[in-house]
């Protein structure tokens, strides 16, 4: 390929190298699907990969898991007030199982296999093993690329598994046995606002960062030359490339929005309500949204969760465009909402427990025991004991916003609106609400 000089150069470079690692991912899942298998090397890749790299993420883990506890410890401390340190048990455990673990063993996996790797294959190609290969008749990619590329699709969230608890004990370790920070409210906390999906999230990323290093790994390896000095070069590219793919792939993985709402338009009659509103809201973000009685605030909610068709405009939701749906869609997108509604709107013919757990009991599989826990835990976390047999009349309008809240984040959706959350309420219980909904976010 004749690039020729200049500033051009570059970028020719990177479109080259961007084709060629896209050649052999390609070539990579076709021969996956094509035998016969190389099973042999592909259990000697899982060892390699898997069990020899245990001691590196054991202790990157610990000490990961360890500073992580020390700073949350400290950010309570200082910014919250003596006692509250007991709370960072959540912050730890999702910022542990979501980031920090599989960057830490990505970068890890990448210095100690995806050099092995590059080193390996590089040696191969130079004292022309390679071309021995493609005389015997055997593929290259699905001898060697192959193998390694399954084993560190598996083992990486197996790795990043393993350095969860390894590292959620290490916070543990430090903010109960060395801080003696209450063990009761920390394990509550965590246990309350940590979920399967938050684990399941960091096992994905690790699962890509897995591909990205056996890759970029056998691709340089096969394109290794110059002698030992080119194999040399080769592996020093092979963990570069690999670990600013992987810090780049996991900071691509968060801007993507929640909720995207682009030139959003309403209109009654002649009473235009939505003009043209614009608004992004990131994964863990909070937005208070202002303005006098009438103003569009309760119809933007009910246009962003389906219940009112814009005039025209988009909104998306999670990476889904909504306003084009069937209302048999609309159902799924309507499930990652929790929605307290400015009057509550609870079931007058239900009782109180029976509003809360009506979500429960529809759309998903928890146990009776379990599902009766999360009705109690919502309750007493508005600051309701004792009204569960109690119909929406017996309640006064407070009480009745309390238990929509209740019923809103019972189901522990992925996005909670609130429509005047603490209208109605006396200032004391407002402040508490006030509370609940930063630590929802938290969560």
């Amino acid at each position: 390929m004749n690039r020729g000089k200049g500033w051009l150069e570059p970028l020719f470079v990177f479109l080259e190298n961007l084709g060629e690692i896209g050649l052999l991912t390609w070539k990579t899942i076709k021969n996956i699907f094509r035998p016969p298998w190389e099973k042999s090397i592909f259990i000697q890749q899982l060892e390699e990969i898997g069990v020899r790299s245990l001691p590196v993420v054991s202790l990157t883990a610990a000490f990961g898991g360890l500073v992580f506890g020390l700073q949350t410890y400290i950010g309570f401390h200082r910014y919250v007030g003596p006692g509250s340190e007991a709370y960072g048990g959540p912050i730890i455990s999702l910022g542990l199982s979501k980031e920090l673990i599989p960057i830490l063993v990505g970068l890890m996996v990448a210095g100690r296999v995806g050099s092995a790797m590059t080193a390996e294959i590089g040696t191969m190609k130079i004292t022309e093993q390679i071309d021995a290969l493609f005389s015997l008749g055997a593929d290259p990619n699905k001898y060697l690329v192959v193998p390694r590329t399954v084993a560190a699709f598996f083992m990486l969230p197996c790795l990043t598994l393993y350095g969860d608890v390894i590292g959620m004990l290490g916070g543990f370790v430090y903010n109960i046995m060395i801080m003696g920070v209450n063990s009761s409210i920390y394990l509550k906390n965590t246990l309350l606002y940590f979920e399967l999906w938050d684990l399941i999230t960091g096992l994905i990323k690790a699962s890509i960062f897995g591909l990205i290093i056996a890759l970029v790994g056998c691709w340089q390896g096969l394109k290794a030359e110059g002698g030992a000095a080119g194999v040399g070069r080769a592996t020093t590219r092979s963990v570069v490339i690999s670990s600013i793919i992987i810090l780049m792939v996991n900071f691509f993985s968060l801007i993507k929005p929640m909720i995207r709402i682009v030139d959003l338009h309403k209109s009654f009659r002649e009473n235009h309500v939505l003009r043209g509103v614009n608004l992004e809201i990131a994964k863990g973000e909070t937005r208070v949204i202002c303005g006098q009685s009438g103003s569009g605030k309760s119809v933007l909610i009910k246009t962003l969760i389906g219940l009112m068709k814009p005039d025209r405009g988009q909104i998306w939701v999670d990476g889904v465009e909504i306003t084009s749906l069937s209302e048999e869609e609309l159902f799924k997108i309507r499930r990652k909402f929790g929605l307290l509604f400015q009057n509550a709107a609870l079931f007058d013919s239900l009782t109180v427990e029976e509003n809360v757990r009506f979500g429960l009991e529809r759309y998903t599989n928890l146990s009776p025991a379990e599902i009766q826990r999360r009705v109690k835990e919502a309750l007493e976390l508005v600051g309701l004991r004792g009204v569960e047999k109690l119909m929406p009349h017996e309640l006064s309008g407070g009480m009745k916003k309390r238990v929509g809240l209740a019923r809103a984040i019972a189901y522990r959706p992925q996005i909670i609106l609130y429509d005047e959350p603490s209208t109605g309420i006396d200032p004391i219980r407002a402040d508490a609400i006030n509370d609940l909904i930063i630590t929802m976010n938290i969560s």
